[in-house]
C-alpha cells in the first residue's frame, strides 16, 4: 500500500487543480508553513534566548529595575491615558483580525479538502462561510492548548527558576534549568501541534465541538504518532527542498538589496525585488495549501483505518523480502 504517494499525489493534484484555493493558502502562510519544524524551531529559539533573558531578570530583581519600570509604564499612562488606551485597543483589534483570517483561511482550506477527497462539491464562498462558522471551536482550542502547555512549563520550570534568581552562581543552575526546558517543552510542544491539527479537523470535517474535538484529537495521536511523525518528516523535506531551490534561483545580492530598500526607498531597487517578491509569496501560498491538503487527506485516511506506519510496514515485510531473496539466490549457485 502507497499511502504516503498517494496522499501527495492527490494533495499535488488539488493544489494545481483548483486554484480557487490559493488565496486561502496565502492567509493561511501568515501562520508559518514550517510545519512542526516551525513550531520546534520557535520553540528553541525560545529555549536558546533564556539564559539571557533569566539573567537579566536576576540582575532587575536584585537592582531593584522591576519596580522602575513598573512605575515608568503608570507614568507613561498618566499622561494622556486616553490615547494610550486607544492605542493598545488598536492594536490588539489588528492582532484580532490578523488571528481571525488566519483561522478562517485554516478552516476553509480543511474543509474543502475533504470535500474534495470526497468527491463533494467545494468553492471559495463555501470555505469561508465554513470557516467563519467554525472560527470560535478553533480559537477557543488555540487558546485553551496554549494555556495548558504554558502552565505546565511554569509548574515544570518553577523549582528550578526560584532556585536560579536565588543563587548567586550562574552556570551550573542556568545550564540544568536550559536542559529541562528542552527535555520537556520540545516534546510538548510537537504533540500539541498535533493534537491541534487532528482536532481542527474534527471540528470542520465532523462538526465535533471543541472540547471533544480535542480529546478525540489527542486519543488519534497517540493511536498514530508514529504516521505522524513520518508524514511531518516528509512535508519538512519537501519544505526543504523548496526553499534550497528557491535559494539557488534567487539572486546573491538580494539581502544586500532588501536592506538598501530598507534604509533608503527608491523605486528601482523596489521594481528589481519585485519579481522576488513575488516569488516567495506564491511559493508559500501554493506549499499552504499543498500542506493543509495532506493532513486533511491523511486525517480522513486515519479515521478510515486505512494508514500503517512506513517502519512498521517494511518491519514486516523484509523477513519475506529476504527470504525471497536468499531463495533466489540459492537457486542461481
Amino acid at each position: 500500500m502507497k499511502i504516503y504517494r498517494d496522499i501527495l499525489k492527490k494533495s499535488w493534484g488539488i493544489l494545481w487543480r483548483y486554484y480557487w484555493l490559493w488565496p486561502l493558502g496565502l492567509l493561511a502562510a501568515l501562520a508559518g508553513n514550517g510545519g512542526e519544524y516551525n513550531v520546534l524551531s520557535l520553540s528553541q529559539d525560545q529555549i536558546n534566548n533564556q539564559a539571557t533573558a533569566l539573567q537579566t531578570l536576576r540582575q532587575a530583581l536584585r537592582a531593584d529595575q522591576i519596580k522602575a519600570l513598573w512605575t515608568s509604564i503608570i507614568d507613561t499612562f498618566t499622561t494622556s491615558p486616553i490615547t494610550k488606551i486607544w492605542l493598545l485597543v488598536l492594536i490588539f483589534g489588528l492582532f484580532l483580525v490578523a488571528v481571525w483570517i488566519v483561522i478562517i483561511a485554516q478552516a476553509g482550506l480543511i474543509q474543502s479538502a475533504g470535500n474534495l477527497d470526497a468527491d463533494k462539491p467545494a468553492n471559495l464562498k463555501q470555505a469561508l462561510q465554513v470557516g467563519h462558522k467554525k472560527f470560535w471551536p478553533i480559537f477557543w482550542l488555540n487558546v485553551l492548548t496554549r494555556f495548558i502547555s504554558s502552565l505546565l512549563l511554569v509548574v515544570a520550570f518553577l523549582p528550578f527558576l526560584i532556585s536560579f534568581l536565588a543563587s548567586p552562581s550562574v552556570g551550573w543552575n542556568l545550564t540544568i534549568l536550559l536542559i529541562i526546558s528542552y527535555v520537556i517543552s520540545i516534546p510538548l510542544t510537537i504533540i500539541i501541534s498535533f493534537v491541534l491539527r487532528y482536532a481542527a479537523n474534527y471540528i470542520v470535517l465532523e462538526n465535533e465541538p471543541w472540547w471533544t474535538a480535542l480529546e478525540k484529537g489527542l486519543n488519534l495521536f497517540f493511536r498514530n504518532w508514529l504516521v505522524s511523525l513520518e508524514t511531518a518528516a516528509i512535508l519538512f523535506v519537501i519544505n526543504l527542498l523548496i526553499g534550497f531551490t528557491v535559494f539557488i534561483i534567487t539572486p546573491n545580492t538580494i539581502g544586500l538589496e532588501v536592506y538598501v530598500l530598507l534604509t533608503n526607498f527608491n523605486i528601482i531597487t523596489l521594481l528589481r525585488l519585485l519579481p522576488i517578491f513575488l516569488i516567495f509569496i506564491a511559493v508559500g501560498m501554493w506549499f499552504a495549501v499543498f500542506q493543509y491538503v495532506t493532513w486533511t487527506l491523511l486525517f480522513r485516511r486515519l479515521r478510515a483505518g486505512f494508514v500503517t506506519s512506513k517502519i512498521i510496514r517494511l518491519k514486516q515485510e523484509l523477513p519475506g523480502q529476504l527470504h525471497n531473496w536468499l531463495k533466489r539466490k540459492s537457486t542461481t549457485v
